[in-house]
């Protein structure tokens, strides 16, 4: 009987001990100190909210069925989830973290509740994955690292990025790209001599290798060019924005090929693909930022290049590797003659023309495209060989990065 009183009156004493606690709690006097540094621990506070229920009429916009607008609310909890910390507060961290590129006052950080509302949404989105085939992140590993990331979460407050850097090196390298990206196998053949419905695929990779190589020079090249003040930088914030406009302009392209076919033919069974109007938003993001640099240059460094073009992996694979079999001959409708494919193809490359500056297109395909390969493509006529020296000086600065020589198509280094 004494044990039961004592027990009841350490219960009793407990739950005083908890409510003095609680209302004496505030931002910098918690119930629970933390005990590890947080470089945003100074920025906690409190606020009343009420949730929903998740149920019923009670729900939240997260909750909504997949669309455009529920997509966007989530990508928004965590767009920003990648932040810049001083090497003072770096120093305080448990985990060792990279400085930026060229800068060795500032590091590399990511709050673990920004990766965790990354987990939540993948998951999310694998209960209705038939709506997002677009994504390369719905495989069964992906889903376990979600889940143990977020049972994980009530112990984590900060997560490091851990970028590879050899020793001594300011060389950022990201261990979740696939850079280079792999180029699309090809034949030598003189495309113009095959049948469209087979020179067809072999057109598409040619462009998309050209673009692959673009890619490539700017990770590449990213890391080289750590601040604005150098020299190379303007030239180097040209080319990005080329290669940018390139593959937009290849990525609707694609579209609008697929499209007319289906209007074409109506048994083609064809639906936009979702990963095009990412992929496009994605890059006229990145677009929108080398403008900005390009008027404040002191805004500029490799990491903030790097960063984005890291995060586009997956749309980046889907609109380059992953769409390349759609254009196989046994993926194109039975139904369509080969003098109508020749007919669609030809007026795609008209889209294309019209939809494009051409004294950048012409001079980007001969610049990205290895002769070795195919010394038929890409299917030029002799005036616009003539005209390439006047086409290249348009833009001169743009082709010193381009990995071979638009007039001579020899390869070349890269001149910053």
């Amino acid at each position: 009987m004494g044990l039961v009183v004592i027990q009841a009156i350490l219960n009793v004493s407990l739950v005083c001990i908890g409510v003095a606690s609680y209302l004496q709690r505030g931002p910098k006097k918690t119930i629970f100190p933390q005990s590890l540094y947080s470089p945003v621990q100074g920025l906690l506070g409190y606020e009343t909210k009420v949730f929903y229920e998740g149920f019923g009429e009670d729900k939240s916009v997260y909750q909504r069925p997949p669309s455009p607008e529920p997509d966007a609310a989530w990508e928004d909890l965590y767009k920003f989830g990648i932040s810049r910390i001083t090497k003072e507060e770096a120093s305080h961290l448990v985990n060792y973290t990279y400085h930026l590129p060229g800068d060795e006052d500032h590091y590399v950080v990511q709050l673990d509740v920004f990766h965790q509302l990354h987990c939540l949404n993948m998951l999310r989105k694998a209960i209705s994955a038939d709506c997002y085939t677009e994504t390369n992140h719905f495989d069964a590993k992906h889903w376990s690292h979600c889940i143990e990331s977020i049972r994980q979460s009530p112990d984590s407050a900060l997560r490091t990025l851990r970028p590879s850097c050899g020793s001594g090196s300011t060389e950022w390298r990201s261990p979740a790209m696939p850079f280079p990206l792999a180029l699309l196998p090809t034949i030598p053949d003189n495309l113009d001599k095959l049948k469209a419905r087979d020179a067809l695929l072999y057109q598409n990779t040619f462009m998309k290798n050209a673009l692959i190589r673009g890619l490539n020079v700017l990770y590449d090249v990213a890391p080289k060019v750590t601040t604005g003040s150098q020299s190379g930088f303007q030239p180097f914030m040209e080319y990005v924005d080329t290669v940018c406009d390139m593959l937009i302009l290849h990525i609707q392209g694609d579209e609008e090929f697929f499209q007319a076919l289906a209007q074409h033919c109506k048994s083609f069974r064809w639906s936009a693909n979702k990963t095009t109007a990412t992929a496009v938003a994605s890059l006229n993001i990145l677009r929108r930022s080398v403008s900005g640099w390009k008027k404040d240059p002191k805004t500029f460094s490799s990491a903030r290049l790097l960063v984005p073009l890291t995060s586009m992996e997956g749309v980046l694979l889907e609109v380059l590797h992953k769409q390349v079999p759609k254009f196989k001959s046994e993926a194109l409708p039975q139904a369509v003659s080969d003098d109508q494919l020749a007919g669609l193809i030809k007026d795609n490359m008209i889209w294309l023309a019209s939809n494009s500056d051409v004294t950048v297109l012409l001079p980007f395909c001969m610049s990205h495209h290895d002769p070795k390969t195919s010394k038929h493509w890409p299917p030029v006529s002799e005036e616009a060989i003539k005209a390439m020296p006047g086409l290249v000086n348009a833009h001169p600065a743009i082709w010193k990065l381009a990995p071979f020589d638009p007039i001579t198509k020899q390869g070349k280094k890269l001149a910053l």
